[in-house]
This record gives C-alpha cells, sequence and structure tokens, in this order.
C-alpha cells in the first residue's frame, strides 16, 4: 500500500462517486427502455476486457496516464435512445481494472476516470452534427473522452499533492496520437455498422474520405517507422563494430552515430541534460549524452531514446575498457614496491628517447647499486628494508619529476634515464647529485639508515649507437656507448 495524502485520498473518492453518479444516472434512464443489444454491440462488449488489458501508458512520468481503445465500445450502442449501454461498459471496465490493474483502490479509481470519460463521450457524441454523421460523433466523442480524463489526471497531480511539486504529465505524444487513431477508426467502423443495421444510411463521400485518410495514415505511419527503425539498425551496427572506441574520442564519435542514428545533426557531450524537449542519457563520467530538439521539430520517440541509450551504453563501456586496459598496463609497467617504471618498460622508454632525440642531444643511464643492503635487510628486517627502498625511490621520482625516467631492476638495483646532457663532466655532477640523495639519513621508525651506493654511467651522444649494448643491467662497471669506459663512483 502506498501513502497518500488525504486531499489524494478526497480527490479518488469524489472521482469514483462522479462515475457512480454517471451510471446510476443512466440506469435510471433504463426505465424508459432498454438499449439496443445487437450482435455489433455484444461482440464490441465482449471485447472491452481485452482493450483495457492492452492499454498503453502515454506519459512519462511515474505514474502512468493510460490510454486504449475501449472507449471504442460505446459507439456500438446507439446515442439517438434515452437509454444508453454505458452502465454495461462502466461494469466491464471496473471488472477490468480490478483483475488486471488492482491498485490500493482494487483499481476503481483508475476505473472511475474512463468511466467519467465515457460518461463525456456519449455526452458529446450525442450532441455533436456537423452533417457527417457518423463520423463527426466519434470524433466529438473521443475528444471529449480524452480531454476529460487528461483533466482529471492533470488536476490530481497539481491539486492533491502534498508538496506542492505536482507537475503536468509529459505526454508520448506518438502513442497518444496512435492509439487516438486506433480508437477513432474502431468508434468509425462499430457506428457505421450500428447505423446501417438500424436502417441509417451513411454519407459515400465522407465515408470514402475517411477509409482514404485512415489507410493513407497507416502507410505513412509504417513507412516513417520503417525509415526510423532502418536508421537505428544502421547507426547501432556501425557503432557497435567499431566498438570499443578510443577513450580520446569517445564524445566525437558517440556524436557521430548518434547524429546517424536520431533526427538530428549532432549529440553532444556536456555537463547540462538541457531542456524537457531535449533528450538525455546520463554517461558513467557524470555528463550527459544530449539529443537537442530543433526549433518546431516533431519530439523524439521512444526508438530514439533507446538508440541514444544504447549508445550511451557503448560509451560507458568503452570508457571502462579504456580504464581498465590503462590499469592493467600501468601495473605491468609499474614496480609494486616503489612506483618506478619495470625493466622492461623502462628499456621502452629509453628507446623511444632515443629515436626521438634531436640532432647532437645525448642522452645517459646511471645505475645505482646499494652497497651492503642485503646486511640492513638481516639486521633490522625485510619491512625496513622494503621501506627504505621506497624512500629512496620517492627521492630519484622528485629528483627526475617523473617515475618513469627510474626503474628498479633488481632488489637493491637502480637505473636512472638523464636527458639532455652536455658532456661527461654534467653527467658527473648528475651522478655526484644522485650519490647525496643516497647518502642522506633514512628514518623509518626508530632506526636511521646511511645507505652507500656503486655508481656507475654510460653516455650516447648518437641516436644511431646500438643501445642494446650498454643499457642492460651492468655486472661490472659501466661503459659510455659513445667512447671509453667511464671510473665507477663509489661512495
Amino acid at each position: 500500500m502506498t501513502s497518500r495524502s488525504r486531499g489524494e485520498l478526497r480527490f479518488e473518492i469524489a472521482v469514483i462517486l462522479a462515475g457512480l453518479t454517471a451510471v446510476v444516472i443512466s440506469l435510471v434512464r433504463w426505465r424508459f427502455g432498454l438499449p439496443e443489444l445487437n450482435v455489433v454491440t455484444i461482440a464490441a462488449l465482449v471485447l472491452v476486457p481485452l482493450a483495457v488489458r492492452l492499454q498503453t501508458s502515454i506519459s512519462r512520468d511515474p505514474t502512468d496516464l493510460t490510454l486504449g481503445v475501449a472507449s471504442a465500445a460505446l459507439f456500438a450502442g446507439g446515442f439517438d435512445e434515452r437509454a444508453t449501454i454505458l452502465p454495461i461498459w462502466a461494469a466491464l471496465i471496473s471488472a477490468s481494472y480490478f483483475a488486471f490493474y488492482r491498485d490500493d483502490t482494487g483499481g476503481q479509481f483508475r476505473a472511475a476516470i474512463q468511466i467519467v470519460g465515457g460518461a463525456a463521450l456519449i455526452a458529446g457524441a450525442k450532441f455533436a452534427d456537423f452533417g457527417i454523421p457518423p463520423y463527426d460523433r466519434v470524433f466529438a466523442g473521443l475528444a471529449a473522452y480524452f480531454l476529460t480524463i487528461s483533466a482529471l489526471e492533470i488536476a490530481r497531480r497539481l491539486l492533491v499533492s502534498s508538496d506542492g511539486e505536482g507537475k503536468i504529465p509529459r505526454l508520448r505524444w506518438t502513442w497518444t496520437f496512435l492509439i487516438g487513431l486506433a480508437a477513432f477508426y474502431i468508434g468509425c467502423v462499430l457506428a457505421a455498422v450500428h447505423d446501417v443495421e438500424t436502417g441509417r444510411p451513411l454519407a459515400v463521400v465522407p465515408s470514402l474520405v475517411v477509409i482514404v485518410v485512415g489507410l493513407t495514415a497507416i502507410v505513412v505511419g509504417q513507412t516513417m517507422r520503417n525509415r526510423e527503425l532502418n536508421r537505428s539498425v544502421e547507426a547501432l551496427s556501425g557503432a557497435a563494430v567499431t566498438m570499443p572506441w578510443r577513450k580520446d574520442v569517445i564524445a566525437e564519435t558517440l556524436s557521430l552515430w548518434g547524429a546517424k542514428g536520431l533526427r538530428v545533426k549532432e549529440v553532444r557531450v556536456g555537463d547540462n541534460p538541457g531542456t524537457r524537449s531535449d533528450l538525455a542519457v546520463p554517461l558513467i563520467d557524470g555528463r550527459y549524452a544530449v539529443a537537442e530538439r530543433s526549433s518546431g521539430g516533431l519530439p523524439f520517440t521512444q526508438v530514439e531514446r533507446h538508440v541514444l541509450e544504447a549508445l550511451a551504453n557503448m560509451a560507458d563501456t568503452s570508457r571502462r575498457e579504456s580504464e581498465q586496459r590503462e590499469k592493467l598496463r600501468d601495473r605491468a609497467n609499474t614496480d609494486g614496491l616503489t612506483g618506478l617504471s619495470t625493466y622492461t618498460y623502462f628499456r621502452e622508454i629509453l628507446a623511444e628517447v632515443s629515436r626521438l632525440r634531436s640532432p647532437g642531444e645525448s642522452i645517459a643511464i646511471v645505475f645505482i647499486d646499494l652497497d651492503g643492503f642485503k646486511e640492513i635487510n638481516d639486521r633490522y628486517g625485510h619491512i625496513v628494508g622494503d621501506r627504505a627502498i621506497q624512500v629512496l625511490a620517492e627521492r630519484f621520482i622528485k629528483h627526475t619529476g617523473d617515475s618513469e625516467n627510474v626503474t628498479r631492476y633488481g632488489g637493491d638495483e637502480f637505473a636512472v634515464l638523464v636527458r639532455r646532457v652536455a658532456d661527461y663532466a654534467g653527467l658527473t655532477e648528475e651522478c655526484e647529485r644522485l650519490t647525496a640523495l643516497v647518502s642522506r639519513p633514512i628514518t623509518v621508525g626508530e632506526h636511521t639508515l646511511r645507505l652507500r651506493a656503486s655508481i656507475g654511467s654510460a653516455l650516447s651522444s648518437s641516436a644511431d649507437d646500438q643501445l642494446e649494448s650498454w643499457y642492460g643491467p651492468p655486472t661490472s662497471r659501466c661503459t659510455s656507448a659513445s667512447g671509453p669506459s667511464m671510473p665507477t663512483t663509489r661512495r
């Protein structure tokens, strides 16, 4: 049971009483004679429960505003007589809602809205006379029916909301038009058959016009739907083939396929969901995929909404896969303890830097091998030793400005990439700076450690140098790729 305000309960009771009143008034008129129940009338009434079951929501709100063709059954009865089939139709409507749409009122509030609308339909049809029977009565009756149930629903939204935030329902105009058109033609057929059975002649020209217009509407509607489906399938299949989309062009790709699948020039990705007339779908990065409705353009259909939702899902999937690949790549290229580059990734960076350097630019590698580090692990434990390695790695990152320029290729061995080296003297100064970083005391808990290291270097002055001969892990003194051996500096 859902909680409802006192005002909402009063409104529901008032509508139910209004429906009962309309039925009672119709029953009172039966004292002048019962309504005609011919074969057409009985067949139409038998189909009322099915028509109620197949009704469709024509609003985009949590509380649906529904519309069906059940009202068309009323046209199978006569409107000229005092007695009408409204009480029988209302009983079938009430029983159908109780069976199919039971809610806090047993479905009777929704049934009452339909019954009040049916009473308005009969009143509107009875007094409509535009000279083209029975089509004028069908049109006027259905207009009165739809306006009545819409007015009741809007009144409920606006007047009984306890928090003052009642809103007019947003209609799905495509479904509204299609259901209204179907009800009109079913009503026309039933009313025409009724008139023929009662000996009333039908106007030939209006009948032909109604038939031709109806068939034309069906053909045009089916053609438009086929075009919409073809456009949607083409866009979705094309977008799916290109999956996953590159992370840097996800927004552009979404816009491209959105323009092909919807009746818009582009689908933009932004922080603003647009206006109420626009079609917006949230993305996982907090932004929105928005299809903007052009001025005077037709509202977006449910198919177009599904297309945009599917494209947005593809964009989200591509982003997640890209981020997952980046995480896996970072995990594969990063040393788990220090956050430095792995040795394999460092080799790739070195090869790329060497290939892209400008003519005459020298690069170097400084190899750092901690001396006696095993004694620290044996004396203080691996937890203290690991923390010391982490502190030293943090110093190297801060010094070079990038963790990719430093690698730990052994338990206590590091290599540092130095770019734009002027000469051997400049490389020696860099070695001394790195030596100073190593020799600075490291405090881990209550322990203060002073590390020592053997530092060697290798220099390359040309992109043509064979780097394989000198950037592997050194087992002895380092050599320069462009000259004689460099002395190993020991501190």
